[in-house]
């Protein structure tokens, strides 16, 4: 009876179901869960998220020592030609804000046009009252009638 015991214990050792191979975590890619809390400049965060398609077994890694959750930092654009800074968007002549998306009104500062400011978007334009002409400053006005005394400054 001895006998037959070691028998089947060495049987029953040699027709042990091979190990399956280990198979690691596998994960879906990043996507964005919630987006990037600037509208423009280098100071924002998005954050990302990526799910579990399959857990690890058999001696493979586990998803849990995968991180799931992550936040990143993102950078969005100055608009109307603004160009990224340190920090902040250094906005082309006529635009402002932080990101450059807001008209300077250019006619706030009195000495823009003699007479007539028009405000336009990212810029401005001069014209005159009536018996005026625009001057080739394209900012200060003349006199139609000293055009009729003196025609040198209305020569243009």
């Amino acid at each position: 009876k001895q006998w037959y015991q070691r028998r089947v214990r060495v049987l029953s050792r040699r027709r042990s179901a091979p190990q399956p191979p280990p198979v690691d975590c596998v994960l879906s890619a990043w996507k964005i869960v919630v987006p990037c809390d600037h509208e423009c400049g280098p100071l924002g965060i998005e954050k990302q998220e990526r799910t579990i398609v399959e857990e690890g077994r058999n001696g493979g890694k586990l998803c849990s020592e995968y991180q799931l959750t992550r936040d990143v930092p993102c950078i969005r654009v100055c608009y109307n030609e603004g160009v990224m800074g340190d920090k902040t968007c250094d906005c082309a002549s006529g635009w402002m804000g932080d990101c450059c998306g807001e008209d300077f009104d250019e006619c706030s500062i009195p000495t823009s046009c003699d007479q007539i400011c028009i405000n336009l978007p990212g810029t401005f334009s001069c014209d005159c009252n009536t018996n005026y002409t625009l001057d080739v400053d394209d900012r200060s006005c003349i006199d139609l009638a000293e055009c009729q005394r003196d025609p040198r400054p209305c020569e243009h």
